[in-house]
């Protein structure tokens, strides 16, 4: 209940503001889901003591506002989660995932009747505040996949029955996470929305990783904010795709279509693809790597995407292409996959016959010409494990794994005054890297020399390392991690095998030599004529 207070008072105030209409909502609804849960607080207080702690469901029976406590800084991450009436634990459920538009108040849930007004006694419901800018805020991303995972584990869930289902800037944002983690849903359900791609990169959303996941788009010619046109045009990408067109009805009308219990049940008998015979899938983000049974384990590099059609062709042949990748893994499950125990395994036109035990993960690593096979043999349980995992590796996500938890921005002693508006600007990116965020994170900065070793213990740390002139605490970081080597005559720097001479930074992630559980991140560079390209980094 205080939280709920809290965060009404702290809403976050993007570009557009507190518009007109979002002010509404906010007196019609939000204020609405405040005095009940109040009401179910009161009825909790004034209830016999049992001697029995209480869940939250105990307290507010089906529906529940989560505050998930940011690891970062102590702020909240929101979401509803609905429970069937008569919900048991005996017995299994389907999972509809909802993604809503914000009314241009950004991260706070609206009220349940405006989500679901009519739910479904057969699926547990969650529900998530997007808008399609969101989709550049990785950490919202991972906190939605996260808080999906964990439902999907802590609830008797059909993992055949997890449904994803978008409305407008909901359904824009929907596509972009469906696009990364295609096997998870059974199928989406597009409301008034569509695609949206990054202008710079028109290609970044692979609409071909959903190829197997059924898709219903259901959208008006009357639309005031999409292109019909292009909406259609999408069509000609999706290969399981039914579109529904509607006449006379308004965009905001479809909040009706989008409550309705005709669509619900519709939607849960929508049948889901499980092991198909054609896996597709690009990635740019080597966290997002897996696809049905088929994962990436391993980028060639970084600066390109990573390629893999991988199709079951007949019972003794799994064929494979790839590009951009030496090193991927598949999982087999002989009977439900319709495989013979002697497979031929082809990955870029090279062969390897091999016999294979009824579950297994097979691992491929192409090195050119040469193709080495591994087979893990499995049982049935770890095989699903393996299968069903959604659980983020946040070491995959390179630099920006930092910025998932707590993180310190060291601030250098006596800073050079003919480069102080250098170092200004960019300990002011480093305090805040995301241009496009569902909230403000705050990440503190600390001066070099109020801070001891201890405290830099305590998280993850950033530091900026000017190679000529480097405090005591630069050298020990560089020292003990063992990072790099910077030659005396600051023009030679060795990362590993490499070595760079002349003008260079470098931006490396290393384990926290004062706590192993953290992390750092070291900036190092060593001529003020590479300042714009930091920046610009």
């Amino acid at each position: 209940m205080i939280k709920t207070f809290s965060e009404i008072t702290d809403m976050y105030d993007m570009r557009t503001g507190l518009i007109k209409a979002g002010s509404e909502t906010m007196h019609e609804y939000m204020y609405h889901q405040m005095f009940e849960a109040c009401l179910n607080f009161e009825r909790y207080v004034f209830k016999p003591n049992s001697g029995k702690k209480l869940s939250l469901f105990d307290v507010f029976k089906e529906s529940v506002m989560v505050f998930d406590k940011s690891d970062i800084d102590g702020g909240y991450f929101i979401y509803n989660i609905y429970l069937p009436s008569n919900y048991s634990h005996n017995k299994e459920y389907a999972l509809l995932v909802y993604m809503i538009f914000d009314d241009s108040m950004t991260r706070y849930p609206v009220h349940p009747y405006r989500i679901v007004r009519e739910k479904s006694g057969d699926a547990i419901v969650l529900s998530f505040v997007t808008r399609w800018e969101y989709q550049w805020d990785y950490i919202n991303e991972i906190n939605i996949i996260n808080v999906v995972n964990e439902t999907l584990e802590k609830f008797n869930i059909n993992r055949d029955r997890v449904y994803l289902i978008g409305i407008c800037a909901g359904a824009n944002r929907a596509f972009n996470l469906l696009c990364k983690i295609p096997d998870v849903f059974s199928a989406f359900i597009n409301i008034a929305g569509t695609p949206i791609f990054d202008d710079k990169e028109p290609e970044s959303l692979n609409l071909d990783n959903i190829r197997n996941t059924p898709i219903e788009l259901l959208f008006t010619v009357n639309d005031m904010w999409y292109n019909v046109s292009a909406v259609i045009n999408s069509l000609k990408t999706f290969y399981k795709a039914k579109q529904w067109i509607f006449h006379d009805i308004e965009h905001e009308e479809f909040i009706d279509l989008f409550n309705s219990k005709k669509l619900l049940n519709y939607i849960m008998k929508i049948p889901s693809c499980n092991f198909p015979k054609v896996v597709q899938f690009t990635t740019s983000e080597p966290v997002f790597n897996k696809s049905y049974w088929l994962k990436i384990e391993n980028f060639i590099s970084l600066k390109e995407k990573a390629t893999v059609y991988a199709q079951i062709e007949k019972r003794n042949m799994i064929r494979i292409e790839c590009n951009n990748i030496d090193f991927l893994s598949i999982l087999i499950n002989r009977f439900a996959m319709d495989i013979d125990q002697n497979i031929t395994i082809a990955v870029n036109g090279i062969e390897k016959n091999m016999p294979i035990s009824d579950y297994c993960k097979i691992e491929i690593k192409t090195d050119g010409n040469r193709l080495a096979v591994n087979e893990i043999p499995l049982c049935e349980e770890s095989f699903y494990r393996n299968y069903r995992t959604l659980k983020i590796n946040e070491n995959l996500l390179g630099i920006r794994q930092l910025y998932l938890k707590e993180c310190l921005i060291v601030i250098n002693n006596n800073l050079d005054g003919q480069n102080e508006e250098f170092y200004n600007k960019l300990y002011r990116i480093l305090q805040q890297p995301l241009e496009f965020r569902a909230r403000n994170y705050r990440y503190k900065t600390a001066c070099e020399k109020d801070i001891g070793i201890a405290r830099l213990g305590q998280s993850n740390f950033v530091a900026v390392v000017d190679s000529r002139n480097m405090s005591s605490l630069h050298r020990r970081i560089i020292d003990e991690t063992g990072i790099l080597k910077v030659g005396k005559e600051f023009i030679k720097l060795k990362f590993n095998p490499k070595e760079y001479q002349g003008e260079y930074f470098a931006l490396i992630k290393a384990i926290n030599p004062f706590n192993a559980e953290h992390r750092i991140l070291a900036i190092v560079f060593n001529s003020d004529n590479l300042q714009n390209k930091i920046i610009d980094f």
